[in-house]
């Protein structure tokens, strides 16, 4: 008795068969997915991480206690989560206008949630600091929900970031989409960590003035541009001559 042989083609003819058997849960699956994501309310969430320097005790102190870093979050959270801290933020991002103080500040407290992840690793971080300095940070994970873009925008200050180790131009790529306006001055790096950055005049630090304006033309950005610099008339000339800002 011949056993019966298979050909590749065979497999072929079957699925032909079977075809909406595979066609049909595809489509469906497509449909519902798409139908999913238009009906279903969005829902929007900030996140940032706060690095902290760790409280550090001389040995020599009697009595010291060792605050773990859990007890550090817990006090960080009930500091952020205050009344005094959220009834500020509320009042300052007018949120009590089309409902109490209370109601506000108690949406606040629910939208805002902060996290302990792991610890800054030696190759993270503000790029100033050694990984010694970087191995005494607590890091904290800090989330809002419900950040519709709507009524949340972004107004980036290239200096800040800059003086932090953030790169402005990657903040930019990032958050075009959220930015209505961008603050524009120059720093100079620290010559020791953590020693401060220091503001300087308008294309003798290290941000890349020209290369973010660039940028922003070449994205259509029509929002507004302030700049803060070491004397008015100086920067006042970089920003209409260097940069081609209308001033």
């Amino acid at each position: 008795m011949d056993e019966p042989r298979f050909d590749p083609l065979d497999y072929v003819s079957v699925l032909n068969r079977r075809k909406w058997w595979f066609i049909v849960p595809v489509v469906l699956s497509i449909v519902v997915g798409v139908m999913l994501v238009w009906l279903l309310p969005r829902s929007y969430q900030a996140t940032t991480t706060v690095a902290v320097s760790s409280p550090r005790v001389a040995p020599n102190v009697v009595g010291a206690a060792e605050i773990n870093r859990e007890e550090r979050m817990r006090a960080v959270s009930q500091q952020l989560l205050s009344r005094a801290v959220l009834e500020r933020t509320a009042r300052l991002e007018k949120l009590d206008q089309n409902q109490s103080i209370d109601a506000a500040v108690n949406d606040l407290r629910s939208e805002i949630s902060v996290l302990l992840p792991e610890s800054l690793t030696p190759g993270s971080g503000p790029s100033q600091l050694s990984p010694e300095q970087k191995a005494q940070l607590d890091s904290y994970l800090i989330s809002v929900e419900d950040t519709d873009p709507r009524y949340y925008h972004f107004w980036p200050d290239v200096g800040h970031l800059a003086a932090c180790g953030v790169d402005p131009m990657e903040t930019y790529k990032k958050y075009r989409s959220r930015m209505i306006g961008t603050h524009l001055r120059d720093v100079a790096g620290p010559a020791e960590p953590p020693a401060r950055a220091r503001m300087v005049p308008f294309g003798e630090g290290i941000v890349k003035l020209p290369a973010l304006i660039a940028f922003l033309r070449g994205t259509k950005f029509t929002g507004c541009v302030m700049g803060e610099g070491a004397g008015n008339q100086p920067m006042h000339d970089y920003m209409a001559q260097t940069l081609g800002l209308e001033m």
